[in-house]
C-alpha cells in the first residue's frame, strides 16, 4: 500500500544536507518519529541529503562532522542533547511537535522539571521549527526565532456510503495517559456491538502502569484488540479500512495519526485540543466529530454505529509539496549560518 504522504518528485541533485536527531531507533512507530521519517524521505526524493539518526549511534558524530550539515534536534531528544551539547557545542535547529510540560499536570507530576529542561534546550537552539501554528504561538518566549510551521499533510479523500453491520474503529498512538485510552476502552466495552472491533495500535513501554490499567479494563473482551507496534504499511492499511480513527488526547501539538487518517479518507473522532491543532483540516460533521471531553465517547460510538460520516468534499489539508517547500526554506536559511555556538 503506497504511503499517501510521500509524493515523489524527480531528484535535482544534492542541494541541502541535514540530519534529524532522535533518541533511539528512528524506525519507531510513534507520531514524532513518523513525521521525521516522512520529512527525510520527502526531501531525499527531491534530491537533498536528509536522514534521521539515532543520537546515540556510533556513526552519528561522524555524520554531523561533515561540512555543511544542518543539525535538527527533535524535542524528543531534548534531555540527551543537552548533555551532548555541553561536551560538543554546535548550532542546531529544534523541531517541536509539542512540549511535554504543556500536558496536564495530573498526568505529569514533575512537569516543572521537564519544563525547565525543555526551556534550556530551546534556548540553546538557533531557531525553532514547529509542526503547528498552535504550538508556534506558545514557543516565542523560549527561542530567538520561531519559524513558520511545517506540518505533516496529505489528502486522498474517499466517500463512505455507509457503515457495514460490523464496524471497525482504530486508535493509533502510544498507550499513555495523555492519549486517554482508558476512557475509550470503557466506552467501547459499553457501546460496541457484538461484531464490532476497536483496534489499538501503539507502544506500551512508556507508561507501563497506565498500559497495565488499560489492559485490565479490556481483559476478556474480544472486541478490543491490541496490535502493538506495527510496520508502517500494515498500520496504514488498518487505518484506511477503519470506519473511524479515535485520537482523544488531552494535548497534541499536531496529531499526526489523525492527519494521516484524513489523508487516507478515514473520518476521525478527536478532542477539541486535537481539532485546534489540526486547524482547517477538521470539518465537524463531514470528516470529523469533535468532543470537548472523553465523557462523550460512549455517545459518539453509538452515533457512529448508526450514522456514518461521509466526506462531502476533500478535506482542507495543505499539500505535501508545500510542506516540503517550507522545509527547504528552513534548511536553506540554516545552511547560510556558519557561526559556531558556544
Amino acid at each position: 500500500m503506497r504511503d499517501p504522504l510521500v509524493r515523489p518528485e524527480p531528484p535535482e541533485g544534492m542541494q541541502l544536507r541535514a540530519r534529524i536527531l532522535v533518541p533511539g531507533d528512528p524506525g519507531q512507530m510513534t507520531g514524532g518519529y513518523l513525521y521525521d521519517a516522512w520529512v527525510a524521505a520527502g526531501l531525499s526524493v527531491r534530491g537533498h541529503d536528509v536522514a534521521v539518526l539515532d543520537l546515540h549511534a556510533p556513526a552519528t558524530d561522524e555524520a554531523l562532522a561533515v561540512l555543511g550539515t544542518v543539525v535538527v534536534v527533535d524535542e524528543l531528544a531534548h534531555r540527551e542533547y543537552l548533555a551532548r551539547a555541553r561536551r560538543k557545542p554546535r548550532e542546531f535547529l529544534a523541531l517541536v511537535h509539542h512540549l511535554s510540560s504543556w500536558e496536564p499536570a495530573d498526568q505529569h507530576p514533575r512537569s516543572w522539571l521537564v519544563g525547565a529542561r525543555e526551556e534550556a534546550f530551546l534556548r540553546r537552539a538557533s531557531a525553532v521549527v514547529t509542526t503547528s501554528s498552535r504550538s508556534g504561538e506558545r514557543l516565542f518566549r523560549y527561542a530567538p526565532t520561531v519559524l513558520p510551521p511545517v506540518a505533516d499533510v496529505g489528502a486522498v479523500p474517499k466517500g463512505r456510503a455507509g457503515f457495514r453491520a460490523e464496524c471497525t474503529f482504530v486508535s493509533v498512538g502510544t498507550i499513555t495517559a495523555r492519549k486517554q485510552l482508558l476512557p475509550l476502552v470503557r466506552a467501547a466495552r459499553a457501546e460496541l456491538g457484538p461484531t464490532d472491533r476497536l483496534l489499538i495500535i501503539g507502544d506500551d513501554r512508556y507508561e507501563p502502569a497506565y498500559a497495565k490499567a488499560v489492559y485490565a479494563e479490556a481483559a476478556g473482551d474480544p472486541r478490543i484488540v491490541f496490535l502493538g507496534v506495527l510496520p508502517r504499511e500494515e498500520l496504514l492499511a488498518h487505518v484506511a479500512k477503519a470506519d473511524a480513527l479515535f485520537l482523544v488526547s488531552s494535548f497534541e501539538g499536531y496529531g499526526m495519526a489523525a492527519a494521516e487518517a484524513l489523508a487516507l479518507g478515514t473520518p476521525i473522532v478527536v478532542t477539541a485540543v486535537v481539532a485546534e491543532a489540526l486547524g482547517a483540516a477538521v470539518r465537524p460533521g463531514e470528516n470529523a466529530i469533535v468532543i470537548d471531553g472523553v465523557d462523550r465517547l460512549g455517545d459518539v460510538l453509538s452515533e457512529l454505529r448508526s450514522r456514518p460520516l461521509v466526506f462531502a468534499r476533500p478535506p482542507a489539508l495543505p499539500q505535501a509539496g508545500a510542506v516540503l517547500d517550507g522545509w527547504e526554506r528552513v534548511l536553506q536559511r540554516a545552511s547560510g549560518k556558519k557561526r559556531a555556538r558556544t
